[in-house]
Formats: C-alpha cells, structure tokens, sequence
C-alpha cells in the first residue's frame, strides 16, 4: 500500500516541498556595492580572480536594446529584410519576359522572389532567375513552374542565396502559355549577411 503525500500550501507544492526563504528577488540584491556576498550574506572574495590578466571583479555589460548589438560591440547585428514590389508587367504567351532586377553588391545574400499572374486557368505559369535580360534557357536556375490556378491569380516564389566576389544583376523572368497577354506583378525580399 502506498501513500500519497498531498502538500497543502502552495508554496510547499511549487517548490516540490521545500520552503526556500531568503532567495534575492533581483540580481542587484546578490552583490554588496559591486562585492559578493557568500550563502550567509556576508562579504566574500569575487569568484573570479582574474580575466585575461585582471584581477578584481568582473563586469559584465549588457546591452539595452537590439540596436546596440554591433559587430562594432564584438556582437553579429541580424541583417535588415528589405523589400521591392515592382510594377505590373504584361507577358506574352509563350514569350519569357525579364519582369524584375536586381542588381546584389558583393557579399552574401538571400533573396526570396516572386511573382503574380493574373486570373486565367489556361496553361502553366513559371518563373526563374537568369544572368542575362530575358533568362535565355542556358542560364536559367532557381526555376519553379506550376499549372494555372482556376478561378484566382497565380503566385510563384522561391527563396536562394547568393555569395558574390562582385557585384551582380539578376533578372527575374516571368512564361505563361495561357493563350493571351497575362499581367504579372513581381517583387522580392532580400538580406545581406556580410
């Protein structure tokens, strides 16, 4: 037979059934004007005795807000995602159309694009990236071609990265086959990490 021990005060139950007392509500209250203080409270030695060569107590600085975190601090700063929503472009059925630039500086990036294909159920709708204006077939990569959806626009994207020696242009390039003219709205986000 077993028992089952239920503890009744909320603060036996939290704590698993120890009643802890004394505990600091705040870091400041673990130091005694920038010295340390042992389990009775007393003045202690610091911990540490020396960093890199110093000695006395350690100092440790934290940044306030997110902005503060630099490379310039010895901390990596988390890129800025920016966007560019460019305008309408009519594409011709079956005519590979150059719908958005992009021109990158050197360094690495991700750049996610996409694309808009007006209502039409007829066909397939694709995009891809290209080296040169109008993405001839020997140069595409980063292709992604779907079916028409009935009944609603299309949109396609794709994410890719890039680590550039020089600074480079891309071409985002818009097919259809539906049949007729088909309006196509690009854009694209992208960040730098170095």
């Amino acid at each position: 037979m077993s028992t089952r021990v239920r503890y009744f005060e909320p603060e036996l139950e939290r704590t698993g059934g120890a009643i802890l007392q004394g505990i600091p509500e705040k870091i400041s209250d673990l130091t005694n004007d920038l010295g340390f203080v042992d389990a009775a409270g007393a003045a202690a030695a610091a911990p540490v005795q020396s960093v890199n060569g110093n000695t006395g107590a350690v100092t440790v600085t934290v940044p306030t807000n997110v902005s503060e975190l630099t490379n310039d601090s010895g901390y990596i700063k988390m890129p800025t995602v920016s966007y560019a929503n460019g305008s309408a472009v009519n594409v011709a059925s079956g005519t590979a159309t150059t719908v958005q630039t992009i021109t990158l500086s050197a360094g690495v990036w991700a750049v996610q694009f996409d694309a808009q294909f007006a209502s039409n159920a007829t066909g397939y709708r694709g995009i891809h990236l290209a080296t040169s204006s109008g993405g001839g077939t020997m140069d595409r990569h980063s292709i992604v071609q779907v079916p028409a959806v009935n009944g609603a626009t299309t949109r396609l994207t794709f994410t890719t990265f890039f680590s550039l020696s020089a600074e480079t242009t891309y071409y985002l390039v818009a097919e259809q086959d539906s049949g007729s003219t088909l309006s196509v709205t690009p854009g694209y986000r992208y960040m730098k990490f170095s």
